[in-house]
């Protein structure tokens, strides 16, 4: 059970030693981290290699062997914290990976509900799966490989002329973004699936101008409340959006700065959250990729730290349409958050 936001329960370092060792221990034996939907009969588990691939991404932060890792938020630990930490996430990230080439489809793609899945391959989980897999290498990034150029003819199957993405594509070639509550597929473009696609596209060393240009659209469109329809917390396009843009610099990152950090600002709760533990930590992680150090950040650090469980684990809290989330899925994400407010900020405590 959560503890109120009034004060830390636990200090900066107790929390990502706890929450580490909490997500190592719960990781199923196949490397996959378990996520659940809502269903008429409580929460069911739900295979996701999409839901892993996004924990994969957000540990980074915390693991030496990555490029994202966020070494001063590590140095900020005592050295006992600081091994338990960094060894428990590099081991999580590592079965997520194992988990995820198990998972791979022989076209180089993924589907969200596991290989096989009769809903077939989706971009999304594509995109966020082979960054996961193609980037972490213990050589240096050979964008030419076999695997990287497999990964791009892939996400090349999902795309339409005009430049954005679509989320699936049926077997006779037609795409679509999203299925409705009656089993329609809905022609058209999740804005949310298409950031994840062009973070992809980017680490491969490809610049696409026309899906840049659709998502620039879409962050100045205004309409950022309403989320997209698989991902209706409209925290989850800012993040999404501010990933993409973090990791490779772009002339236009400003005015996506401009105009997510205010709108990101106001949402802000007066304990300091933003509506939840996921979209505080999904909202504090997107204030820091663009480049936000104020005030802000300690206040969601301590709504974290007041709202993790003895265990070290933050409540569910669903990610996606149909109630699809986990306590681990939501904490992975609130480690990140506090790694990235400790990097931004100073020690936390």
């Amino acid at each position: 059970m959560s503890r109120p936001a009034s004060s830390p329960a636990f200090a900066f370092g107790t929390c990502l030693a706890r929450g580490t060792a909490t997500l190592l221990s719960g990781q199923l034996v196949t490397g996959e981290v378990a996520t659940y939907r809502t269903s008429a009969i409580g929460k069911v588990y739900t295979p996701s290699p999409f839901m892993s691939a996004l924990v994969h991404d957000a540990l980074a932060c915390l693991d030496p062997g990555s490029a994202q890792a966020q070494e001063s938020a590590l140095w900020a630990l005592p050295v006992e914290k600081r091994r338990a930490v960094a060894w428990s996430a590099g081991v999580v990230r590592a079965r997520i990976r194992r988990f995820l080439k198990w998972q791979e489809e022989a076209d180089g793609t993924w589907c969200f509900y596991g290989r096989g899945s009769t809903l077939g391959p989706d971009a999304a989980t594509t995109a966020c799966a082979a960054l996961a897999v193609a980037r972490h290498t213990p050589q240096p990034i050979d964008r030419g490989s076999a695997r990287w150029r497999t990964h791009r003819r892939a996400l090349a199957r999902f795309r339409d002329p005009a430049g954005p993405h679509f989320t699936f594509v049926a077997p006779g070639g037609a795409g679509y973004g999203w299925i409705a509550a009656d089993g329609r597929k809905v022609v058209g473009f999740d804005r949310i699936v298409n950031a994840h696609v062009m973070r992809f596209l980017a680490a491969a060393g490809e610049e696409d101008d026309a899906l840049r240009s659709y998502l620039r659209t879409e962050v100045e469109r205004g309409d950022r409340e309403c989320g997209s329809p698989e991902h209706p917390d409209p925290a989850c396009f800012a993040h999404a959006v501010a990933r993409a843009w973090a990791e490779t610099p772009r002339s236009d990152a400003p005015a996506i700065a401009s105009a997510l950090i205010p709108w990101l600002l106001a949402r802000q709760d007066e304990d300091g959250g933003f509506g939840g533990p996921l979209s505080t930590a999904l909202a504090t992680l997107s204030l820091v990729d663009l480049g936000y150090a104020g005030n802000a950040l300690d206040r969601s650090a301590r709504y974290l730290m007041a709202t993790v469980s003895e265990a070290g684990e933050w409540d569910y809290q669903p990610y996606l349409a149909g109630g699809h989330g986990s306590p681990a899925f939501t904490t992975a994400f609130a480690l990140a958050a506090l790694a990235g407010c400790a990097a931004a900020r100073g020690d936390l405590g």
